[in-house]
């Protein structure tokens, strides 16, 4: 169990989180894409390149910037005099990695450019240009036992997950009041505002359900009836979790290629404390703690 004293504060433990993906970024001379959920740390971790000029196009101001102004960031470049460029949210405007191809593919260009992304479904989706060769791509998940030195709180993780802004906050009222709003938030920037889907409660009501059915294998059939959608719908709701990050499938092992194309897969939620906020429970029950632990489990792994 990882025991801190009450002098640490919140952002004094957030700090001492080394990213196991660190050192690997640090290594890396190519340009970067880091996909994942809200509040896994994207930002902190490209913060700690040290990036010369920081683009955050959730930004509103920034973002109408650069929407109205297709040469905004060739200017800004010209005005810095460092070469780490960091741009976060970037699937929030997908027409500027041509703009970034254009700029790595000069002779002359001296940039490295750091992206970070919430959601992958406007750039695959999209068909956005995802730099072929010019840039490599990671995910980014909830923290794991290894960056805290296998010194993890289970308990804390089954209840509350691994988020680092969350897990390393000083209370568990603080925690909840977290990721209560997570939810609600995911709904409104990442669906509604993104516009991932013309009926936000349909899908508000199938994130709850597919909440309730995480671990077991995946019946798009059985996840609409329960909310009370078509099929069809179940199954673009379930790819934009997925395409978001939210969720994680698990295909069935089988010696046979062709049976493993037939069986089912399980699904999982990226981290057990938005898992539980999304069903509203945070109670590590006995009847829950099974499916809470093989869920925790999954995402270590």
């Amino acid at each position: 169990m990882l025991k801190l004293s009450g002098i640490f504060n919140t952002m004094v433990v957030f700090y001492m989180i080394r990213r196991n993906i660190l050192n690997i970024l640090k290594k890396n001379k190519k340009s970067l894409l880091i996909l994942g959920p809200r509040q896994c740390g994207k930002s902190t971790l490209m913060r700690q390149l040290k990036p010369d000029l920081e683009v955050n196009l959730f930004h509103e101001q920034t973002f109408f910037e650069f929407s109205r102004n297709p040469s905004e960031l060739e200017s800004r470049l010209k005005a810095c005099k460092g070469k780490l460029i960091f741009i976060d949210e970037i699937q929030r405007l997908p027409s500027l990695l041509n703009t970034i191809q254009v700029i790595l593919d000069k002779p002359s260009n001296r940039y490295r450019f750091l992206l970070t992304g919430s959601s992958a479904r406007k750039l695959r989706r999209g068909h956005a240009n995802l730099l072929p060769g010019r840039i490599n791509t990671y995910e980014l998940g909830a923290v794991v036992a290894s960056e805290l030195g296998f010194a993890i709180d289970e308990e804390r993780c089954l209840k509350y997950g691994s988020l680092p802004g969350i897990y390393s906050a000083e209370s568990d009222a603080e925690r909840q009041k977290t990721l209560r709003s997570y939810a609600a938030t995911y709904l409104k920037e990442e669906i509604q505002a993104e516009a991932l889907t013309r009926n936000i409660e349909n899908f508000s009501r199938f994130l709850h359900v597919a909440a309730l059915a995480s671990g077991e294998y995946l019946d798009l059939t059985k996840l609409g009836s329960e909310a009370g959608i078509s099929p069809q719908s179940a199954k673009r709701y379930f790819e934009i979790l997925e395409d978001t990050l939210i969720v994680h499938s698990a295909k069935a092992f089988a010696k046979s290629s062709r049976k493993r194309l037939v069986k089912h897969p399980k699904y999982y939620f990226f981290d057990t404390g938005v898992l539980n906020a999304i069903m509203e429970n945070f109670i590590c029950s006995p009847d829950r703690k099974g499916r809470l632990f093989e869920n925790l489990i999954f995402n270590q792994l």
